[in-house]
């Protein structure tokens, strides 16, 4: 036991660390710094999935069983367009480069890419698109997260642009391999017929899947159980980002993950 929980410190402090080189890391919640958002409950629509339900992290978050939605756009219309022409070019690159891997590998037959599911990872994206992330989310993004979910010490250490074009399929219901999820919707919900994030268990909600405004953003624990769901006509495309706390380990998550291997 004590040996699955050194290598899931030591798993965690490499993941962080190499997040914060590449995003870098939220500073303390100061609603004195220049150009730093100020957020506070009245800026979110709140849903429950109930008490207990947040996931294995839930307790070490504030509100760890609520999903927050900006009532407001955090990106506006040129930069959500930016976005996704990005992800366009990074997912058209990279389907010749996977292409030529696969041809030049042992089993050809039956792979699988990120590229083929539609998926730029942040990794992938030009400089310019990294820099406007992190500005985004410097500025914007862990200011929201500290302020709602009470984590300090946060950063991003994956995350992709996601574009389903019908007809797609829906996700399975799951947790993200993170502490918390940021998903911002790129597309507006005229774009697309159906769609949207599938939240198991939310109250009060009829069932349905949440489908969000362009350029607001969902943000949530990612213990709790959601999916992407299939769209029957159109194109829709999200950002999609996995942030981590340094002072929370998810040794449960990192312990069943080892399990599975």
């Amino acid at each position: 036991m004590q040996d699955c929980i050194k290598r899931a410190e030591t798993r965690h402090t490499m993941e962080f660390e190499s997040g914060k080189q590449a995003f870098g890391q939220s500073s303390p919640l100061d609603n004195e710094t220049k150009d730093i958002k100020s957020w506070c409950a009245d800026d979110f629509t709140s849903y429950s999935v109930g008490a207990g339900n947040g996931g294995p992290s839930e307790t070490k978050l504030k509100n760890g069983h609520v999903i927050f939605e900006t009532k407001d756009a955090v990106l506006d219309d040129s930069t959500c367009d930016f976005f996704i022409q990005t992800a366009r070019e990074t997912i058209r690159k990279g389907k010749i480069t996977d292409q030529e891997k696969i041809l030049n590998s042992d089993n050809p037959d039956g792979q699988t890419t990120n590229s083929d599911l539609g998926e730029a990872r942040l990794s992938n994206l030009p400089p310019d698109a990294l820099e406007k992330l992190n500005l985004l989310l410097k500025c914007n993004l862990y200011p929201m997260l500290q302020e709602r979910l009470g984590v300090e010490d946060l950063a991003v250490y994956d995350g992709l642009i996601l574009g389903s074009i019908a007809p797609s399929t829906s996700q399975p219901v799951h947790r993200d391999a993170s502490l918390l999820t940021l998903n911002i919707a790129l597309s507006s919900p005229h774009d697309f017929e159906g769609g949207g994030t599938y939240i198991e268990g939310l109250e009060d909600h009829n069932g349905l899947p949440l489908c969000i405004e362009r350029g607001n953003v969902l943000c949530h624990s990612s213990g709790i159980m959601h999916a992407g769901t299939s769209i029957s006509a159109g194109e829709r495309w999200v950002l999609v980002l996995f942030v981590i706390a340094k002072n929370e380990v998810q040794i449960a998550r990192r312990a069943h993950a080892e399990g599975l291997d």
